[in-house]
């Protein structure tokens, strides 16, 4: 895995061991810098896109040709039990089932493939608690609307649960997590039940689903949801109709005839 040092790292600690993300520029001299907020929640990770594309898209540092995103997690008090190495070691292969999954689908639909990519990075708080990070690239296509950004955060979050671990083709991949589904009851699960039966054809009919939307529509509540704020809108929304685009579900709609 190519090895970054990472700046600006998290100021807060985070008592669980939830996921949590945050945006990252394009490296420079073998570093990023962390760009926004960072937070477990789909939807509020999307916000700080939101951010660069209304304002000045350079200013704070996201580059909107490639997704590129930050996952930590704390390890709090399992340090002293297993060891700061071992649970990285940990950390590193739950993330790469998640990218194992997430590519059997982006090949059956020639995306750019999502890569991890292993920081040189740790943070000690006062009461002991280390925190451990890593990058996530991707194709662009992720970040075309706050929809793929929650679509590409649930498949990365829930691709490591041991029941979807390493689907050796598509077919084996729609068994294992029809499998996940029907013994999982979790919120991410809830998700996927959603959005499951409409991966393909997203992916498939991208280009035509976002044909005349560009970025800069889709993260503009003025000109997508009637005002409201990107933090409400993900994946579930649009494939469930309920979202406030509905110029984009008229579009999701006739993908899915």
């Amino acid at each position: 895995m190519t090895i970054y040092k990472l700046t600006n790292p998290p100021s807060a600690y985070y008592a669980s061991r939830t996921l949590q993300w945050c945006w990252c520029s394009k490296p420079t001299t073998g570093k990023v810098r962390a760009t926004g907020t960072w937070s477990n929640c789909r939807e509020t990770v999307a916000m700080d896109i939101k951010r660069d594309v209304l304002s000045n898209k350079s200013k704070f540092g996201l580059d909107l040709k490639t997704a590129r995103i930050l996952c930590q997690i704390s390890v709090g008090s399992k340090v002293g039990e297993v060891g700061l190495e071992t649970i990285k070691k940990q950390f590193a292969n739950k993330m790469q089932r998640a990218v194992n999954f997430l590519n059997i689908l982006e090949a059956k639909h020639d995306w750019v493939l999502t890569k991890l990519h292993e920081l040189k990075f740790s943070i000690e708080y006062d009461y002991g608690a280390q925190n451990i990070v890593c990058m996530f690239t991707g194709s662009r296509k992720w970040l075309r609307s706050p929809h793929m950004v929650s679509l590409w955060l649930l498949l990365l979050r829930t691709g490591s649960h041991k029941l979807l671990w390493n689907p050796k083709s598509y077919a084996d991949l729609k068994k294992k997590t029809t499998r996940y589904l029907e013994k999982t009851t979790s919120t991410d699960a809830l998700y996927m039940r959603v959005s499951f039966p409409h991966w393909n054809k997203i992916m498939a009919n991208h280009v035509k689903l976002f044909k005349g939307f560009p970025i800069e529509r889709n993260f503009n509540p003025k000109k997508a949801w009637n005002g409201f704020d990107v933090g409400n809108e993900g994946i579930r929304k649009l494939c469930d109709g309920s979202s406030l685009d509905q110029d984009l579900v008229a579009r999701f709609l006739e993908i899915c005839k």
